[in-house]
């Protein structure tokens, strides 16, 4: 058996920098490092471009990665890319519902409810109580809509929450 190392080549300082992003990274799904590629803008320059699919890691490394890197007369850039996440982080409609209705009285509570094929459903739940506001209805005398609270907000939000949540009323007890 030979204790000789057969990989004898030296490796550039800016190559070895390189290795040791993409060894720190290797596990994170979220930021991918890519190849060294040379720089059009400099005779001596190489450049790395890092993709990153997570807002919060994308700041960090702004903050933490140098810009660029001096080797002796070569030079090497770091570009950080923010790439959109397809998987976005999931909104928490249940604190913004209770912290935009805190102390409404027609508001009774938020429910999430998972059901046996392990589908999740948001509720917003309001009092079954009924809003009246001038409308230009021609069908009341008043020009008044009555409407019951889910649907009012059900109309409000549904542009910005979709599918995501329900508007429904509270038993009747």
């Amino acid at each position: 058996m030979s204790n000789e190392n057969k990989n004898t080549s030296l490796s550039a300082p800016w190559i070895a920098y390189w290795r040791k992003l993409c060894a720190l990274f290797e596990h994170d799904d979220e930021i991918v490092i890519g190849e060294i590629i040379n720089s059009d803008l400099t005779d001596d320059g190489y450049c790395i471009d890092i993709k990153v699919y997570n807002h919060k890691k994308f700041e960090a490394l702004q903050q933490l990665l140098p810009d660029r890197l001096v080797f002796g007369n070569v030079e090497l850039s770091i570009y950080i890319s923010e790439i959109p996440n397809d998987e976005e982080e999931e909104t928490d409609y249940r604190k913004l519902f209770t912290d935009l209705f805190d102390g409404n009285d027609i508001f009774d509570e938020f429910l999430t409810v998972i059901d046996r094929p392990r589908s999740k459903y948001n509720f917003a739940v309001f009092k079954p109580q009924a809003l009246q506001f001038y409308s230009d209805d021609i069908s009341d005398p008043y020009g008044n809509k009555t409407m019951l609270a889910q649907d009012v907000a059900r109309d409000v939000f549904t542009d910005m929450v979709g599918n995501d949540v329900k508007f429904t009323s509270s038993l009747m007890l």
